[in-house]
C-alpha cells in the first residue's frame, strides 16, 4: 500500500515538472491574413474575428476603405493583401485585373435612403423623399463618386429618379451634397450624430448601424435581377499612378465580390477563410445581405478549389 502510494506521488511530481520545463504540447502562433474590404463588410469581420482565430488558427489583419482605395493600395501604392473583398463586383476587373484573375459573387443588396437622428421633415420624406430632400433647410450628404461604389450608385438612383418625371434632379441634389464623404461608414456616422439629415447608404449598413431608413421603389434601388436599371449612367475617376482615366458605369444590381490577389502571400489561409466565410449564410442573413450559392467567373483551373462551394459561371468579367 505505501509502495502504491509513493508511486502515485512519484508520477504527479513527474507531471508537474514536465509541465512546468514547458514539455506540454503547445498551440502554433495564428497566421495573419490581411484583407482590404470595402466598409460595407465591417460588421461581418468583427463577428468572426474571434472564431475565425479559435477554430481556423488565422489572426485576421484587415482594413476598410473605399472599394476604389482598397483597389488602389494593389495597383498603385504597391501593397499586398490575401483577399480582396469589394462592394462593386466590376471592380475587379475594370480597375484590379492586373492583379486579380478572377472573383466570386455572392452577395447582394439594396439603396435605401438613411435617415439622421434629428432629420428634419422625416414624416414627409416617408411620402415624398424628393421633395423633402430638396427643401432648403434638409442638409444631405452622400459619398464621393470616385472612393466608393455607393458613391456612384448613389448617382444611378438619382438618375433613375430623374427618368421618372423628376428633370434635374441628380445636379440639384449633387450641388446640395457638394462635399462628399469617403465611404459608406463615414456616411452612417454622420447619421448616427445628427451632423447630417439623410444619406443614401446601404440597407445593411442601416441595419447594422441601427439607422433609420426608407426603402426606395424596386426600380431605382439596384436590387432586382429582374429589372433593367441600364437607363441611369455616371461617370467615376479611375485613379492609376499619376493619371487619371474617365470610367462610365451603367445601372445593374448591387453585386458584391471577392478574389485572392495573384501576389497574395498567404493563399492557403485565404481559401480556407473563404470557404469558413461561405458556410456563414445566416451570419449575412443577419445583417440583412441577400446571400446566393457563390458564382465563380475566370479559368476553371482557378476553379477547381472551390468547386465545392461555388458554381462555375464562365470567364472572368
Amino acid at each position: 500500500m505505501l509502495f502504491r502510494i509513493f508511486g502515485f506521488a512519484l508520477n504527479l511530481f513527474i507531471c508537474v515538472l514536465l509541465s512546468s520545463c514547458g514539455l506540454k504540447e503547445t498551440k502554433p502562433k495564428p497566421e495573419p491574413l490581411i484583407i482590404f474590404y470595402a466598409p460595407c463588410f465591417s460588421p461581418v469581420m468583427k463577428t468572426v474575428r474571434s472564431d475565425v482565430k479559435s477554430q481556423l488558427n488565422i489572426s485576421l489583419v484587415t482594413e476598410p476603405s473605399g472599394s476604389q482605395i482598397a483597389v488602389r493600395k494593389l495597383t498603385e501604392l504597391g501593397r499586398n493583401c490575401d483577399i480582396l473583398m469589394l462592394a462593386d463586383n466590376r471592380l475587379f476587373k475594370q480597375i484590379a485585373s492586373s492583379h486579380c484573375r478572377w472573383r466570386m459573387d455572392f452577395l447582394n443588396d439594396e439603396i435605401v435612403l438613411g435617415v439622421g437622428i434629428r432629420a428634419k421633415k422625416a414624416d414627409d420624406a416617408e411620402k415624398n423623399w424628393v421633395q423633402a430632400l430638396l427643401d432648403d433647410t434638409v442638409k444631405i450628404k452622400r459619398v464621393d463618386e470616385n472612393l466608393g461604389p455607393i458613391g456612384y450608385r448613389t448617382l444611378l438612383v438619382w438618375k433613375l429618379m430623374e427618368n421618372k418625371g423628376y428633370t434635374g434632379l441628380a445636379d440639384k441634389l449633387k450641388n446640395k451634397a457638394d462635399k462628399p464623404v469617403d465611404d459608406v461608414d463615414q456616411l452612417a456616422v454622420l447619421l448616427k450624430s445628427g451632423e447630417t439629415d439623410y444619406g443614401f447608404v446601404y440597407k445593411t449598413t442601416c441595419i447594422s448601424n441601427d439607422i433609420r431608413y426608407i426603402q426606395l421603389d424596386k426600380d431605382i434601388n439596384l436590387s432586382s435581377n429582374d429589372i433593367d436599371y441600364s437607363p441611369a449612367k455616371v461617370q467615376f475617376k479611375k485613379l492609376k499612378t499619376g493619371s487619371e482615366e474617365t470610367v462610365t458605369v451603367a445601372g445593374e444590381p448591387v453585386a458584391y465580390g471577392l478574389s485572392i490577389p495573384v501576389n497574395a502571400q498567404n493563399k492557403e489561409g485565404a481559401v480556407k477563410f473563404i470557404n469558413y466565410l461561405f458556410n456563414r449564410k445566416d451570419l449575412f442573413e443577419s445583417f440583412g445581405f441577400i446571400y446566393f450559392k457563390p458564382k465563380f467567373y475566370g479559368t476553371k483551373e482557378d476553379f477547381e478549389q472551390f468547386k465545392d462551394i461555388a458554381d462555375y459561371a464562365g470567364d472572368f468579367l
